[in-house]
């Protein structure tokens, strides 16, 4: 069974101890369970903000390389991606604009790299051998990123960073990169054509990927708009995809995600939006990251979790011991604070 972590953004030792509190133990060079019996598998966004970015990436690499761990990419490993990778026009497939570095700073930072610099402002996969050890250390760790999948699929379980629907997964599947033998885990990203066709919007491959590890969005009424936990101004709200369709609607607060009672509490929510709630239906429960959660950690729906509970802003990293549950409980998410404390309930593990 896994062991299903949410985003850590480069906190190392905030994820040592959930490992430890979930009964890993490192052994052989990498942090595995006794005797293999449990997996650990981890949502996406390993980078950007957090204060151990290099060695978080390291102990998540040792594990997948010592099958001890599954993983799938997340909206900054995507963002980090397209922030490096020229897009043959002299620019990059992400703008390297003030909000976009800003983003990524704290990972360009801890591997030596000045953003402010000249040299900073390239990116490492637009040249064949970047300078500095640290540049190139960044290059291999996302030449690595790059071939994660968008998502994973088990008998058991659905993993994906942001959102679910069987759209866009069918999209990652139905790309030129199968996924290998034996897998449901389709890395359609390692493809050049797909790479850059999911960085611009009019494309299939751009949609799919925006759904699958950023969300779903919608438009607010025609002139409204509020600042988001970037300060920038948004008239569009990404949306609470895992709520049933027939579920009661007032305003776009009751939909929107991350939560804007007071920002988006007066808009009303027209038929026309509420057809764009997807809802999930599927059989199998699905795990994300992505929303910045706080409080108590509990599913979102009977089949649907969210495990990202901002331990990036002083929240906590938040795990969810799946036992092949096709229901979700409460009982069953463990977690630490951002230095490594325990939080909650002490629990037991065979």
């Amino acid at each position: 069974m896994y062991d299903i972590i949410g985003d850590i953004h480069g906190h190392h030792e905030a994820l040592r101890a959930l490992l430890y509190r979930l009964g890993y133990r490192f052994r052989g060079g990498a942090w595995r369970f006794p005797g293999a019996r449990r997996r650990a598998l981890f949502v996406g966004d390993f980078i950007d903000r957090g204060p151990q970015i290099p060695e978080t990436l390291a102990l998540v690499r040792g594990m997948l390389e010592a099958d001890s761990a599954l993983a799938v990419m997340g909206n900054h490993e995507y963002n980090a991606l397209t922030w490096h990778t020229p897009d043959g026009n002299g620019g990059w497939l992400r703008r390297h604009t003030v909000t976009h570095r800003k983003q990524h700073d704290a990972t360009l930072e801890q591997y030596g790299i000045d953003s402010a610099a000249p040299e900073g402002d390239r990116g490492v996969l637009d040249i064949p051998s970047p300078r500095g050890r640290g540049a190139r250390r960044l290059r291999e760790d996302l030449q690595w990123l790059r071939a994660l999948p968008l998502y994973l699929e088990t008998d058991s379980v659905r993993v994906v960073h942001a959102a679910w629907t069987d759209e866009a997964a069918a999209e990652a599947q139905n790309s030129r990169t199968s996924p290998r033998a034996g897998s449901h885990a389709p890395t359609p990203l390692v493809d050049d054509a797909f790479l850059h066709r999911s960085a611009f919007g009019q494309y299939r491959e751009s949609r799919a990927v925006e759904t699958l590890l950023k969300g779903i969005e919608i438009a607010l009424p025609e002139g409204a708009w509020y600042l988001d936990k970037e300060g920038s101004r948004r008239h569009k709200t990404r949306i609470r995809w895992w709520l049933d369709p027939a579920a009661p609607v007032r305003t776009m607060a009751d939909i929107a995600m991350p939560p804007a009672d007071r920002e988006l509490g007066h808009l009303p929510v027209s038929p026309r939006q509420r057809e764009k709630l997807p809802g999930y239906t599927g059989s199998l429960p699905v795990f994300v990251g992505h929303y910045w959660f706080t409080g108590t950690p509990a599913p979102v729906a009977p089949r649907v979790a969210c495990l990202d509970y901002s331990v990036a802003r002083g929240g906590i990293l938040c795990a969810y011991r799946f036992e092949g549950d096709p229901v979700l409980s409460g009982e069953h998410f463990v977690s630490v604070d951002a230095s490594g404390g325990p939080t909650g309930r002490p629990h037991r593990f065979a």
